[in-house]
This record gives C-alpha cells, structure tokens and sequence, in this order.
C-alpha cells in the first residue's frame, strides 16, 4: 500500500513538471574505426557506422536529462596463419 502512495505522488509531481518541461527529440548518426591489436594479427581499420535517438527533458530552465539509445556496429576480419578470413 505504501509503495502505490508513493508511485502516485511521483507521477503527480512529474505530471506537475511536465506542464512546464520542453521536450526535444534527436537522431545522432556516426561511424567507427575497429581495429584488431596484437603481436600474431594483421590489423587492418574496418569502417563500421552508429547510429541512434535521443530525447532532452528539460524540467527547469538549468536543468534536465537526456536519454539515449544509440546502436554501434562491431567486428571485423583477421586473416589466419593459412590466409583464410576468419570474423571477430
């Protein structure tokens, strides 16, 4: 019972906030450098991309948070001893 008292009075007071927040939505795009490091491998820079959304909740005019979701793509390929590709 307790903890519902509390889940009301934290929505009241976020629905309170919000009446006077700015919400601002975002896409952040972005590529990568991955690169194999070591004394056996031939390392060799592979061009991946990220991409990603954003969301800026200001609450107060000094302060505010920003989630993010963002997704990088990674790997890339390493030749064996014998010369075959192997993927990472």
């Amino acid at each position: 019972m307790k903890a519902t008292k509390k889940l009301i009075m934290l929505l009241a007071m976020l629905a309170c906030m919000s009446a006077s927040a700015q919400v601002k939505f975002g896409a952040k795009v972005g590529l990568d450098l991955t690169n194999f490091w070591g004394k056996e491998c031939g390392h060799q820079m592979v061009l991946n991309y990220q991409a990603g959304l954003l969301m800026e909740y200001k609450f107060h005019p000094h302060f505010g948070i920003s989630p993010e979701v963002v997704f990088a793509a990674q790997g890339g390929q390493e030749k064996a001893d014998d010369g075959s590709e192997m993927g990472a």
